[in-house]
């Protein structure tokens, strides 16, 4: 028998996406190899997880005591932004994800006090890196902006105020409040701003696009090639994203891995209770719902 090699045992490591692991053998056996994953990791970007720290120190000692968490869901169009920032010139600290965050100074007016990128199209070289990544760079870094970077990214970050942290994935850990250890789900860049938010100690995080509608438009074409409509809230054209079927061979699969990103929500509700669902419209009941801050745009 061949010894396995690299590939072989990170498709190992995929398949936990993929199919429900009922074998006891073969669940041990991802269970340690995970764990030896992300000691690897840790231990490989040691530096990295150093400065991190010591700046997510110096962050924690200077936040507020509650923070907004905002995704790019469709229920953010709810939101009225000019309202959002009396609320961040008093007592909340907002958190951007992704595109949002350049979005968010440009379109809105607000400048976010964090944002976090995870999605590695915003550290590509010059020769294919997309010129939204590039806006998003330019903007944060006009603003100073402090930004969450993985850490195994942050030595290619051009975002001038960059704070790495641990983004490697253990889905059968438990944590999901420290981002200096093995996060417990699969890499999503709206599921680390939330264990940021509950490392840096707000005492209330309150979210909205976390909308995990992606489901509604699931499709299959003619082809027989599977896509679903990625929805941003900002987007005046949502664009078809296709889904790889050496990932996701059948619909049961695809169909499987949205409902972990339900399972994570929740995982990540257990672990902090102080997570509000600030949106009108949402496929997630993981978190307490409250409507009472004065944030929602008028009805015309």
């Amino acid at each position: 028998m061949n010894a396995p090699n690299r590939e072989n045992l990170l498709g190992f490591l995929r398949s936990a996406y993929r199919d429900d692991v009922t074998s006891i053998r073969r669940l041990a056996i991802l269970k340690f190899l995970y764990f030896l994953k992300g000691t690897f990791y840790c231990l490989r970007f040691y530096k990295e997880w150093r400065v991190g720290r010591e700046k997510f120190k110096k962050y924690c000692n200077s936040r507020k005591d509650k923070a907004f968490v905002f995704a790019n869901g469709p229920s953010m169009s709810d939101i009225d932004f000019e309202k959002i920032k009396e609320y961040q010139a008093s007592s909340y600290d907002v958190i951007t994800i992704n595109s949002f965050s350049s979005k968010a100074i440009d379109v809105y007016g607000m400048v976010p006090d964090f944002c976090v990128f995870g999605d590695p199209y915003h550290f590509h070289d010059d020769e294919i890196i997309t010129s939204q990544a590039l806006d998003d760079i330019r903007v944060v870094n006009r603003y100073g902006v402090p930004s969450f970077v993985p850490m195994h990214l942050f030595s290619r970050s051009r975002f001038l105020e960059s704070i790495p942290f641990c983004s490697v994935s253990n889905p059968y850990s438990k944590n999901v409040s420290s981002c200096y250890r093995p996060l417990g789900y699969y890499p999503t860049t709206a599921f680390y701003a939330l264990s940021i938010a509950i490392s840096m100690g707000y005492k209330e995080i309150r979210v909205c696009g976390f909308d995990n509608s992606y489901f509604l438009d699931f499709t299959v074409d003619p082809d027989g090639k599977k896509y679903f409509v990625d929805k941003h809230f900002y987007d005046q054209d949502p664009k078809k994203r296709y889904i790889d079927p050496s990932s996701f061979p059948k619909t049961s699969h695809v169909f499987l891995n949205f409902s972990r990103h339900f399972r994570y929500l929740e995982k990540i509700a257990e672990g902090f209770s102080g997570i509000i669902n600030v949106s009108k419209v949402t496929y997630t009941d993981a978190f307490l719902r409250d409507f009472s801050l004065n944030i929602y745009r008028e009805k015309e």
